[in-house]
């Protein structure tokens, strides 16, 4: 979409950054949980060791749900911006 000159590099790169954070979330759940999941958990035990596979230190749970939020709202709010304006 940014080569076809549909999106602008800033809003290519919020959405990336939200992308590639969410995937290794994700992922990282998957293989904490064993399990399909596309919600952060509510068990601050098992957001913490999500965060610890995502590479956060020691009691990063808290830190780990700040970044996702945070990229998630820069998402969405180019997503509305893309869409619905």
């Amino acid at each position: 979409m940014e080569a076809c000159g549909l999106i602008n590099n800033s809003d290519a790169r919020v959405l990336k950054e939200a992308w590639v954070l969410s995937s290794s979330i994700r992922s990282n759940a998957m293989l904490y949980l064993n399990k399909r999941t596309d919600v952060l958990p509510l068990d601050r035990q098992q957001l913490e060791g999500i965060a610890r596979l995502s590479g956060y230190p020691r009691g990063g749970a808290s830190s780990l749900e700040q970044d996702y939020l945070a990229a998630t709202r820069r998402g969405r709010a180019v997503f509305e911006k893309l869409f619905f304006d």
